[in-house]
């Protein structure tokens, strides 16, 4: 644990991304460290929610769940039917991994990147550890699924298909030209999946 915080430190440009990350941690979907939680998000002004400034991925601080922008986590309407005892913030202050009814509601709403795996060896990918992202730029990204948060792309050379995340409109990667992004494990992975989008998906540049 020690470690952990120190290399928060090291690796922070300032106290406020310091406390973002011991606070928010990595992002959920693309492992990016760059993450905030929404406390002074206009628009969101949520503390419960952490918001990937990477890739604009937002979900949960509570319970992990995806969260889409503008609306609550579902788990709170769960929250409102149990008969917890809660104070006068309407709080039972029981943490989601602590609580019996909030393990049943999560039973019946899977989290979807917990079981994240790199888009080319396809092993799983933990939360805690360095991720490499390779991202791309559509050639005509009018062509790409509309509001989808992932995506597949055919590889037919390789006999596989790899999976991207496309990331928020107003993400850092989307504004720097990448309309993709693939999360892998490592920089051997990164490489071979490079060589092999520019082989067999003319429609994708990479981005450097």
């Amino acid at each position: 644990m020690k470690e952990y915080f120190v290399k928060a430190a090291e690796e922070s440009s300032s106290a406020e991304e310091f406390v973002s990350r011991i606070m928010v941690g990595s992002c959920l979907r693309c492992g990016s460290m760059e993450t905030v939680s929404c406390d002074e998000v206009h628009g969101i002004e949520d503390p419960t929610i952490g918001m990937c400034l990477q890739c604009g991925y937002l979900w949960c601080l509570e319970c992990e769940a995806s969260v889409t922008e503008g609306q609550d986590c579902p788990h709170w309407d769960a929250c409102e039917t149990c008969d917890y005892p809660k104070n006068e913030y309407g709080d039972c202050e029981t943490l989601p991994s602590e609580c019996d009814p909030m393990k049943e509601w999560m039973k019946g709403h899977p989290l979807p990147f917990h079981e994240m795996a790199c888009a080319w060896c396809r092993k799983r990918l933990s939360n805690q550890a360095s991720h490499f992202v390779l991202g791309v730029k559509a050639k005509s990204p009018d062509q790409l699924p509309k509001g989808k948060a992932t995506v597949e792309i055919d590889l037919p050379s390789k006999k596989r298909k790899a999976p991207a995340i496309v990331p928020g409109e107003l993400s850092k990667a989307r504004k720097s030209g990448k309309d993709l992004l693939f999360v892998t494990c490592c920089e051997k992975c990164s490489d071979d999946l490079s060589r092999a989008i520019e082989s067999d998906a003319p429609d994708l540049e990479i981005v450097v």
